[in-house]
Formats: structure tokens, sequence, C-alpha cells
């Protein structure tokens, strides 16, 4: 009896314990998670401009999405810019990650995981303005030495309603690139070199190696490179905001630029709230349809 009663105590205490251990994380999420997107929610029902008392307007502010075009346009835009972020990020990351691996001195790999990651650790208001100075139309880099090429014409690449947009993917490939090629550099680290010589031995090619080994085993860096790509891609703000203020029009307008406009710029607190809402429920979708999917695709390494 006394040694049924020591182990419910036993029992009891553990599951203590874990609360504990899990608080600090808890409050955490509580106080800047939560909260905040339950506010979000209550302010999403009243008409709010900061100044005077917020009015309640029901579902006034959801049924004007039906009837906001430039919010469809931000969408187009946003999706688009993710889509050619993420595909550029899965391939060349793993193309810097192999080839950096590939290298046998330790002076080659150094200076190049330093020249790829540091980017990374810039200042985003920093490379912002470097590339607006880089890609300016009359005076910039770019284009001078496209004109030395031979170019003649070369297309103002921050105005332009045609090239506004992929300019923007190249300044956020050059300067995010560093975590995916670091995601992918530990995941090649990982896999053990007996299998390659395995391969090797019964003669398997470079592309046989990448198709039967490399890739399957890599499938949780790609799965992880691939979810953190498109939530970075899709929370894109600094460089359309200093680089093309949204423009040409709105050719380079994102969801979170147009969240930052509609609250602080035109005051209508309640309408932002309701398209950030739209954006977390994009998201929270994604990362449900990216967890289902790793199920099938995502192959761990058993020893």
């Amino acid at each position: 009896m006394t040694r049924f009663t020591r182990r419910r105590g036993i029992g009891r205490r553990q599951p203590l314990a874990a609360y504990l251990l899990l608080s600090p994380a808890l409050i955490l999420y509580i106080a800047f998670i939560a909260i905040p997107l339950i506010g979000i929610v209550l302010i999403s029902f009243v008409q709010w401009d900061l100044i005077s008392p917020p009015h309640f307007v029901g579902l006034h502010n959801y049924r004007m999405v039906a009837h906001d075009p430039q919010l469809g346009q931000t969408l187009s835009n946003t999706f688009l810019f993710d889509i050619m972020t993420t595909s550029i990020h899965i391939v060349l990351g793993l193309g810097l990650a192999i080839a950096v691996t590939a290298v046998r001195s330790r002076v080659v790999r150094f200076w190049a995981r330093t020249a790829i990651v540091t980017p990374f650790l810039m200042s985003a208001g920093a490379v912002a303005l470097m590339w607006s100075y880089i890609m300016a139309d009359t005076n910039g880099p770019l284009n001078y030495y496209l004109i030395k090429l031979g170019w003649h014409n070369p297309p103002d690449w921050l105005a332009s309603g045609t090239w506004s947009l992929p300019a923007i993917v190249v300044i956020d490939v050059w300067a995010t690139i560093g975590f995916t090629f670091i995601i992918f550099l530990v995941g090649l680290q990982n896999i053990p070199d007996e299998l390659y010589e395995a391969a090797s031995i019964d003669g398997a090619g470079a592309w046989a190696r990448f198709r039967t080994i490399t890739w399957p085993l890599l499938s949780p860096a790609t799965f992880i490179a691939s979810a953190t790509a498109f939530i970075g891609a899709f929370e894109i703000f600094t460089w359309p905001l200093i680089d093309t203020s949204g423009g040409p029009g709105y050719a380079t307008q994102t969801i979170l630029l147009y969240i930052y406009r509609d609250a602080f710029q035109n005051y209508q607190f309640g309408y932002s709230a309701v398209v950030s809402l739209i954006n977390v429920a994009i998201l929270v979708s994604f990362l449900t349809v990216m967890a289902v999917l790793a199920r099938r695709w995502v192959h761990y390494e058993r020893v």
C-alpha cells in the first residue's frame, strides 16, 4: 500500500515538473502570439483610427475583402514572389552546399561559407539601400557595366513594371540564401560516407548517388528549408518598402506592406486586422499541408 502511494505521488510530480519546464516558452507564446492574435480578432470587428474611440461594425470589414481589387493584386504579387524565391532557394542553396562540401581545401571551404552566409547577417535596411544604389537607373553600377557589355538600353530595374518584382527576388535571394545554405550543409554532413563508398563500389555514378542517397536523406533538410523559405518570403516587407515603395503602381506590393499601409497610413486598423487574419490563415494552411505531405516524402535515417 505504501509502495502504491509512493508511485502515485511520483506520477503526480512528473507532470508538474513538465509544466514548470514548459512554462517559460508557454508564457512567451501567450504574451507574444496568443494575446496579440486575440486582439487582432477583436479589432477586426471595429472601425478604429487610433484617435477616435473604436466603433463596432460587425462583419463590415470582412465584406470589404470581396470588393478590394488591390488586395487581389497584392496576394498575387506575394504568391508569385514566394514561388520564385522558394524555388531558387531550394535549387541554389542545395547546389552551393554540394559545391562547398566537395571542395577539399579547408581555406576555400571556410572562405566560401563565410561569403555565402555573411549577407544573411547584414541589416535588412542596409541591404535594401545598397541594392537600390546598385540597381539605380542612370548611376547604378549594374546598368553601367551592362552598357559596357553592349546592352545599350538596360531597364530601370526597380521602377519597371516588368522587372521590379524579379529585381526584388534577386535582392531577397542574395540576402537570405545563406540560411538555406546552412540547412543543406548540415544535412549533407549528416549523411554517412559509407553509403557513398558502397554505392561507388557497386558502380553508381554521381547522378545515381545523388538520386538514391543524397536526395532521399536530405528530405528532412529540404522540408525545413522549404517551410522557412516560404514563410520568410511570404512575410517580405523591407525590400518592397525601401527599394520600390510597392511600385510601380502595385507591382511589388506584398501582403505585409499592404497591412502596414492600411494600418499606419490609411488608419484603417479594423480592415488591416482582417487582412492580417487572412495572412495567418494562409500560413497555417501551408504548414498543415506541408505536415501532411511530410509523412509521405520525408525520410529519416534509422541507425
